[in-house]
This record gives structure tokens, sequence and C-alpha cells, in this order.
């Protein structure tokens, strides 16, 4: 393919892969592996480069994004590219589906990389699913193709050396606050009395509890390949993982492998072939495993396992065939879509969803004001909302704003969320009583008509009104809305005294 004929790709990443995380790696094999002759790629990261964060390998090129204004940069990047895809991190990525919409790049994908519904935007072309189990999620079959995460061979190798001593190493590698059925230090009373030269080691992001001479907290290890080749047995009882690539890597490396039938990881191995699976919900089935496997290798038996293990990754998960994988669906949906005709926009404004979503990022991160000043765009812009999760998000925010008081900011969300067809009764009777609590500029009264509500008023509403700001934590409006039922009847006690407690504990 000629240098002009080559397929403008731009993939997007939340993150680089500097250690662990199995969705980093793919990303990061796709970034050096990608064939240079067929594609002319360009790798971006959503998130401003960290101090000290280097990329894994120097031979890939990314383009950070700067933290505000994500969404501008993106439609620059977006002008000449054919192909836009993304690992997805969210079941919905306005930030990116919105910026190729608008830039008009012929071809979306997403690549799912969790056990949920992808799918949630119309103009994606196409799901890739990691396995089997993921596709499962997905409603539209006709728009997903499964392609399993691989692992670089080489960097994995079976080169397995008596490192140990006679030890028996039972290892289990990832992330702490994964959810898993059992932490393998957590079956320490079942396990370690099977034989007396058992040790279990536990590698991964959060892993550094409180350990002891046979049960050990290692934390980030740098060279997992070696940690893997010392490791008899790898041990993996994770809840609804979508493939499991430290499973793989553990194979690579001769680790036999016990994980859970629940989800994706019973695709990559068969019990008793080249691993063990069980149903890890029983503590008796996973102890029972356990057992069978330390007695095979006390014998030497587990031997055999280790290399049809092996064999099962290098027939079926080396990274090169998952590439050439990838490579094929670029153009198949390019053959499909066509290639870009003329450059797309520099410029266009986003969605509200857009907005929200950046919102979002800057509140998590601590940037409360960057959070409010997106919120406040999201107000001005002429499209609706229309996604529902998103409707829900600028709810909470609302409340968010009446604690700040932000009053200016909460009214103009709440005529945002009505004039976008959002009737949730919740945000309804909220929005009530922020109308009792407070002048408003979009009052509940004037815009739903419920004027024997708010400018006659019955009792009982305006009491349900004060506690639910009272329970919203919005003790000062709540006082209001107790204070205009005095007004309004002043021989109820049950305005004066709740009023009065109230006062006690705010001073008022």
């Amino acid at each position: 393919m000629s240098e002009t004929g080559r397929i403008k790709l731009a993939h997007v990443s939340r993150r680089p892969y500097v250690a662990g995380g199995g969705m980093e790696r793919m990303d990061y094999y796709i970034y050096k592996y990608l064939s240079r002759e067929y594609f002319d790629p360009r790798f971006v990261i959503l998130d401003d480069k960290q101090p000290g964060d280097a990329p894994y390998d120097d031979s890939v090129d990314y383009i950070y994004l700067d933290k505000i204004n994500r969404f501008d940069q993106l439609i620059k990047l977006l002008q000449g590219v054919d192909v836009v895809s993304y690992s997805a991190v969210d079941r919905f990525q306005p930030l990116i589906c919105e910026a190729a919409r608008l830039s008009k790049t012929p071809s979306l994908i997403e690549i799912m990389h969790t056990m949920a519904p992808g799918q949630l935007y119309d103009q994606i072309d196409l799901t890739i699913c990691v396995s089997e189990t993921v596709n499962k999620e997905q409603s539209d079959k006709e728009k997903t193709l499964v392609i399993h995460n691989g692992i670089d061979l080489g960097e994995f190798s079976f080169d397995r050396k008596d490192e140990n001593g006679g030890k028996i190493v039972l290892l289990q590698a990832g992330r702490r606050e994964k959810e898993m059925f059992f932490h393998l230090d957590e079956l320490e009373e079942q396990i370690l009395p099977m034989a007396p030269d058992i040790e279990l080691w536990l590698a991964g992001r959060g892993q550094e509890g409180q350990g002891n001479s046979r049960v050990k907290f290692l934390g980030l290890v740098s060279d997992m390949p070696s940690l893997y080749r010392q490791a008899d047995l790898f041990v993996l009882l994770s809840r609804k993982e979508a493939l499991g690539i430290a499973a793989l890597e553990a194979m690579a490396c001769g680790s036999v492998p016990i994980v859970s039938s629940d989800a994706g990881l019973a695709e990559i191995v068969t019990d008793g072939v080249d691993g063990f699976v069980v149903n890890a919900k029983s503590q008796d089935a996973v102890v029972s495993k356990i057992k069978q496997a330390v007695e095979m290798v006390e014998s030497g038996a587990i031997g055999k396992m280790r290399k049809a293990a092996r064999k099962t990754v290098e027939e079926r998960f080396d990274v090169h065939r998952s590439i050439r994988e990838y490579e094929k669906a670029f153009v198949e949906i390019v053959s499909k879509k066509g290639k870009r005709r003329q450059p797309g926009p520099a410029t266009a404004e986003p969605t509200p969803e857009v907005d929200i979503y950046e919102a979002l990022d800057h509140y998590h991160a601590g940037r409360w004001d960057d959070a409010v000043h997106c919120f406040t765009d999201m107000t001005k812009r002429s499209s609706p909302l229309t996604i529902d999760t998103y409707f829900a998000i600028t709810d909470n925010f609302i409340r968010l704003c009446e604690m700040n008081d932000l009053a200016d900011l909460s009214d103009a969300l709440i005529k945002k969320l009505y004039e976008s067809g959002y009737r949730e009764e919740s945000f309804i009777n909220f929005w009530r009583a922020i109308s009792l609590a407070r002048s408003s500029r979009f009052t509940a009264d004037s815009v739903l008509n419920h004027s024997k509500v708010n400018q006659h008023p019955e009792p009982e509403a305006v009491m349900r009104s004060a506690l639910l700001l009272l329970r919203e934590g919005l003790r000062g409006h709540g006082a209001a809305v107790l204070s205009k039922g005095m007004e309004l009847w002043p021989d109820m006690k049950e305005f004066s005294e709740l009023y009065e407690n109230l006062s006690e504990k705010l001073k008022l």
C-alpha cells in the first residue's frame, strides 16, 4: 500500500502503559506492533502527562492532551483521520465519540475490555470484545467482533528454573481492590497445612498487608516474568473477569493457573488440561481444587500441565496474532465505510454530555472550579441532553451546587434538565423544595404550574419539602422552608418544634 493509501488511524487511550493493567498493556501492543506499512497511526492519551510518567517503550510516540479543553484538542487531531478506535474505560465515552462524529471521521470502533454492554452510541460502527464473555453483553451481535487479548511470548518466556529451594509457591497477581471471590491470604488457614513448604505470594498494587514467613505481600513488582517463573501455581479467583491477561502471562511462564469459572477466565483454561477451573463461590470447592493442584506439584505430575499451559498461550493468545486480527478489522471497516475525502472541521460545539464527562473527570481529580466551569458551559449548549446516565449525574450535581451556594448554576442546570425532557419524580420534588427555600429565576411553580403547591401550598407538602431538603444535607434550605411554614401556619407546632430543634444545631 502506498504512503497516501495508508489508513489514518487514531487510537485513544486513557493512560499509557507503564506497569500493570491488561487494557493498557494491550493498547501498548497495538501501538508497538501495528503495521506502519498499511497504517499511519497516531496514539492519543486522554490524561495529561504526569511527572515521572515514562512510556513503557521509547518506540511509542504518544500525543498527550492537556486536561483543559480536551474536546477542542481532539477535534483538531481527528481532522485528517479515517478511523477512530478507543479502549472503553466507561460504558460510554462522549468525549471521544462526539469528537469523532463532529470531526466527521468515517469510522468509529470501541474496544470493550469490561463485562458491560457497549454500543450505547449510535455512531459506533464496530464493537471489538476481548472475549466471548464480553460479547454476550452486547445487544447487536451484527456489530461485534471477538479478538482475544494476547501477550508477547518473547517477554514471557518458558525458562523455568528451580529457584525456590523445594518450596511450593502459590502466586496471586493483581490489584488488591480487584473484585475477588477470595484473596490467597484469606485462605491461609486452609492452604498452609496442606504441605510444610507452601508459601503464598501476593503481588500488585495494594498487595502490601502484614505478612509472615509463609505469606508474603510483594506490592508492585517490576519483573513479573521472573516472578511467574518462580511460582508453581497461579491463583486468580476474580469476579466478572473479562479475560484475565495476568493468567495468560503466568501460563506462558509455566505457572499453572487455578481460576474461577466465573466469566472470561474459563475461556482461557481447560480444567485438568492446562490448569484448573473451579466454582469460586464455594470456598470448599476452591480449597479442594488447590489441594489437588498442590498434590500434583508434590508428585511431579504438574510438569505436563505446565507445558500444556504454555502451548495454549502460544496457539491462541500470541499478541502478534491478535494484532493481525485488529489490522484486518480496521481494513474491513474502511472498506465498508470508506476513507475521509476532505479534512474535518477545526472547531465544533460539544454536546452537553461532553461537558458533563469532562466535569466528572475534574471533580474526581479534586478540580472543583474546573468541574463548575464545565457544567456552566453545559448549560449554554444549544443541543439537549439525550443520555439517561448523564441526566442523573447532572441531577446529583445540582445538589452539590446548592450545598456550595451556587444558586445561579443550580437554576441553570435545572432549566437544562427540564428543557431536555427530564421528568424524574425525585428531580421534580427536589426542584419544588428548592423553589420554596429560596428565590429562583426558574421556579417549579412558574414552569410546572404547581400554583397550589408553591403559591398556595398545603402544610403537608411544605413539611415534605423541608424534610426532603434536610435529608439531602441542606439544613439551611430546610430551615428556610420550615420558617415559611411557621409564617403560613403559626398555630402548627410541627413547624416550630422542628425549626427550634434545627436552630440549636445550626445556631440560627
